[in-house]
């Protein structure tokens, strides 16, 4: 493994089944573990965007696109990194302010991506107490509220994941003052629709 790497303090990263490897943004510059070399490549270009910590990073397998929820300065809008054919070329970025449901702006988004339904679901905070649950349809570009679905807030100490097996998302959270609480949470896109 490369012994001096780049620094990802406070960075995104993701795995990418489809390229077999890591990768990771940082303020202006998108990086690549290749797994064959075991070592990282900077991917040329222009990798401008507004996000520069505290986002969360998430891998379309269906799209085979990188998908960029929140920042430090707090947002709702969802940037897109597609990879080019060639991986380590320069690909497209895409900033996309969703429709739909009202998404708080903020700086912590748990989110994990949904592979049989090809949608997101995330669970942003929307004040010191209160965190919201909504899905993100990049078909469509919206949020969805999940209605009687809010949880208590998150802050900055959680992790979020999808068990494909079992078809269920698990958010785990807690810090050093309270303990630690792991929420399993199940979508059904047809009960979602029939809600709105």
């Amino acid at each position: 493994m490369q012994e001096n790497g780049p620094s990802f303090f406070a960075s995104g990263s993701s795995y990418d089944p489809l390229t077999a490897s890591l990768w990771s943004y940082r303020e202006n510059e998108l990086w690549r573990l290749d797994s064959k070399l075991r070592q990282w490549k900077i991917i040329p270009g222009k990798h401008k965007t507004d996000l520069t910590l505290h986002f969360t990073m998430v891998t379309d397998t269906k799209r085979h696109q990188f998908m960029f929820f929140g920042n430090y300065n707090k947002s709702n809008s969802i940037w897109v990194y597609t990879p080019s054919t060639n991986p380590d070329q320069e690909g497209k970025w895409e900033n996309r302010p969703p429709g739909g449901d009202v998404c708080p702006k903020a700086e912590h988004f748990p989110v994990a991506y949904e592979s049989h339904q090809g949608v997101f679901l995330l669970v942003p905070d929307e004040s010191a107490e209160k965190s919201v649950t909504l899905v993100y349809s990049p078909d469509t570009n919206t949020y969805i509220k999940v209605i009687g679905a809010d949880m208590p807030a998150n802050g900055m100490n959680y992790m979020m994941d999808y068990d494909p097996y079992h078809r269920l998302f698990y958010l785990v959270t807690g810090d050093w003052s309270k303990p630690l609480k792991v929420w399993a949470l199940r979508l059904d896109m047809q009960k979602i629709a029939r809600m709105e």
